[in-house]
C-alpha cells in the first residue's frame, strides 16, 4: 500500500503539482505539495484525487479485511503555507527526520513488518 501512496503523490506531478518531499510512515502521510501558478489544479484537488486513488487502492489490495463503511483517509489535511526557500528547508528537514523520531527505518521499502 505504501508503494501505492508513493506512486500516486509522483502522478500529481504530471497534473502540474510539485511534490519536492513526502514522507510515508506506517499510519499517515506528511508531503510537501507546491503549486505552481497557473497548475490548472488545486491543492484541494490534488489532495482529493490522492485520496480517492489510493483509497480505492487500498480496498482493493485489502479486499475483505477492510469493512464498506471504513474510510482509508481521515477526513481534511494540515495545509502550512511555506513563505521561502528557507522555510521549504526547514520543513523538508523535519519531514525527512520523522522515521527516525520514531525509530523507523529511513526508507518506507525497509519497514520490518514488510516481506523481504
Amino acid at each position: 500500500m505504501a508503494e501505492a501512496v508513493a506512486g500516486e503523490l509522483l502522478m500529481l506531478e504530471e497534473q502540474g503539482l510539485r511534490v519536492p518531499c513526502f514522507v510515508l510512515l506506517p499510519n499517515h502521510l506528511h508531503a510537501v505539495l507546491q503549486l505552481p501558478a497557473g497548475a490548472g489544479l488545486s491543492l484541494y484537488k490534488a489532495v482529493e484525487l490522492l485520496y480517492q486513488r489510493t483509497a480505492a487502492q487500498a480496498r482493493r489490495l485489502l479486499r475483505g479485511q477492510l469493512p464498506p463503511e471504513a474510510d482509508f483517509w481521515q477526513t481534511g489535511f494540515h495545509e502550512l503555507p511555506i513563505l521561502d526557500v528557507a522555510e521549504l528547508s526547514r520543513v523538508q528537514a523535519y519531514l525527512l527526520a520523522h522515521p527516525q523520531r520514531l525509530r523507523l527505518p529511513e526508507r518506507f521499502h525497509s519497514w520490518p513488518y514488510l516481506p523481504e
